[in-house]
């Protein structure tokens, strides 16, 4: 669902490098970029706010993210992040993303230019599973061996 929430939130947006995870953030990376970082979660019951392809929730996954918007300077952070978050509402709609707080940060993994972190929460459905494609992958990888 992770990269799913990305991959929309990318097709969103004018086509500027926007990148999947921290090691876009490595010393040799430079803006302009955006990057979506994982961070925590937390659990709800099943909603009835669920992405369209998913049949039936038997939870929903409260996923934090963070959104680095990592421009040359203040002013044109500040207009990706009112770009970004437009996006974000035009994309998920109300109830799906909730904006929690955002920093700025200049210096140690920002060797050149500035950033701002948004820190958001985005609701995802845990979609009910009738088979074990999953572990049964994993399982057979194993040699079926469980401990």
């Amino acid at each position: 669902m992770i990269r799913n929430f990305y991959a929309a939130l990318k097709a969103a947006l004018p086509a500027i490098p926007f990148y999947l995870g921290a090691d876009a953030l490595g010393e040799r990376a430079a803006p302009p970029r955006l990057v979506l970082v994982p961070t925590d979660e937390n659990f709800a019951p099943a909603s009835a706010i669920t992405a369209p392809q998913v049949r039936a929730s038997v939870a929903t996954r409260l996923v934090g993210l963070q959104l680095w918007l990592w421009g040359e300077g203040y002013e044109e952070v500040e207009g990706m992040l009112a770009e970004v978050i437009t996006a974000l509402r035009r994309t998920f709609g109300p109830g799906v993303v909730e904006l929690e707080r955002g920093r700025w940060e200049e210096g140690g993994a920002i060797s050149r230019g500035v950033a701002y972190v948004l820190d958001i929460r985005a609701r995802m459905p845990v979609a009910e599973t009738r088979t074990y494609v999953t572990l049964e992958a994993i399982a057979q990888r194993c040699g079926g061996l469980g401990g």
